[in-house]
């Protein structure tokens, strides 16, 4: 993650973050698409169309880390996951 990033992310909320989660990865291909919705003040449901390689837990680790890089705690737990698809849940204080 480059430094420009981490300060432009580090303004924003982590639930600003996690609605354009979609956007950003699209940004690297053109099938990815992510859906957020809002499960309560500090938690959200993330519904993911294409997991990579078959492993939500590639992506768990990617999204606990991302957040883990610019200081804030994100705990992700797989929900359900069936082929490339899978739906996390996503808490945070």
């Amino acid at each position: 993650m480059g430094a420009a990033l981490k300060v432009l992310l580090r303004v924003l909320s982590t639930r600003r973050i996690l609605e354009r989660m979609s956007q950003n990865f699209r940004s690297n291909n053109s099938f990815s698409v992510v859906t957020m919705t809002s499960t309560g003040k500090t938690s959200a449901e993330l519904e993911v169309n294409d997991v990579f390689a078959e492993s939500p837990q590639y992506l768990k680790g990617l999204l606990e880390h991302g957040f883990a890089c610019i200081g804030r705690e994100m705990r992700i737990t797989v929900r359900d996951h069936h082929g490339d698809a899978a739906r996390l849940d996503a808490n945070w204080p």
